[in-house]
């Protein structure tokens, strides 16, 4: 707990680094989560002393892309389609911009939950039993309790639990029609935990392990975003044994998935086997949000961890 990460500068700013964007809000379902997680960026950075150009995506793109040319750097706090998907990622790339995110390639693997289910398992790794579909069924291969998720998104939008034939056709029937693709996932058990992970002299450095208690029937959107709905315990109440095994994992996939800057492993402990659900190249950064929780067990601020994403990208 006393490693804490040092962006090597004698003050707040990066020598090459003066002038940042902060991307934020745009079009997705998870825009109002975005503009928040933004909000708190722009803050820091100005706390910081930079420059900051604040850029909501939902604009004219030609504007919004023209007032890009004279940046350093871009923070990305845009989060679900067209922010998490890589396809921004590309778009930077292209202009030549660096940015504070996972490449193209990592971003449109995490966000496609499918695909990151075959990638991990194919790597040995412990995933829950899945299945992709593009119907309505009232079967389920795994029994019931079942989690519907559609395949892209986060925030846990659309993601339903599903305890019946009955219930599993209703919602398979809404979630098709909205989404096209859902996934159909065992219920795992145990302690729900989340991994934050960030770069340190690019190379992951795991922060104090977060357990969620949520006090809605799962993790959904509400219990993540309002207060007071879920308890966060810092450091998780797992075993030093289940420690160091999360650690390492968090560190292969994160590696593994070629992730960079920060990103936040999700999952549940169950029988000492750590199930991942989801890899998010883009965390949240409200006020609520679970990356923030576990930077401030480890000692710091919101303007400590940006100073720290900043400066590893400066280097």
């Amino acid at each position: 707990m006393q490693e804490i990460l040092q962006s090597g500068r004698d003050s707040n700013l990066t020598g090459r680094i003066r002038r940042i964007a902060v991307l934020y809000g745009g079009r997705s379902n998870e825009r109002e989560i975005s503009i928040r997680s933004g909000v708190r960026v722009v803050r820091s950075l100005k706390n910081l002393g930079y420059e900051v150009v604040e850029i909501d995506t939902s604009d004219d793109p030609y504007e919004w892309i023209q007032r890009l040319r004279d940046v350093d750097l871009v923070f990305l706090a845009l989060h679900g389609e067209n922010g998490e998907d890589g396809r921004i990622q590309g778009l930077l790339d292209i202009l030549g911009k660096k940015y504070v995110s996972s490449s193209a390639h990592a971003s449109f693997l995490s966000f496609d939950k499918y695909l990151t289910y075959l990638f991990l398992k194919d790597a040995g790794l412990k995933v829950p039993d899945t299945i992709l579909i593009g119907y309505p069924t009232s079967f389920s291969p795994f029994g019931f309790p079942v989690f519907l998720k559609p395949r892209w998104g986060g925030s846990s939008i659309g993601v339903v639990k599903v305890n019946d034939s009955k219930q599993m056709l209703e919602e398979s029937k809404k979630l098709i029609l909205e989404y096209g693709q859902i996934i159909v996932q065992r219920y795992v058990g145990g302690v729900e935990i989340t991994v934050s992970v960030v770069e340190k002299n690019e190379k992951p450095f795991v922060l104090p392990i977060l357990e969620l208690v949520p006090k809605r029937e799962f993790y959904d959107y509400v219990a993540k975003y309002t207060e007071g709905m879920t308890d966060l315990i810092v450091p998780a109440r797992i075993s030093k044994k289940e420690e160091i095994m999360v650690k390492n994992i968090a560190r292969m996939i994160f590696k593994l998935m070629g992730c960079s800057g920060l990103a936040r492993i999700d999952g549940k402990i169950e029988n000492g086997c750590f199930y991942v659900f989801e890899v998010n190249t883009i965390p949240g950064l409200t006020e609520l949000s679970d990356l923030p929780a576990s930077a401030r067990a480890l000692g710091w601020d919101m303007d400590e961890l940006i100073r720290n994403l900043i400066g590893e990208v400066g280097k």
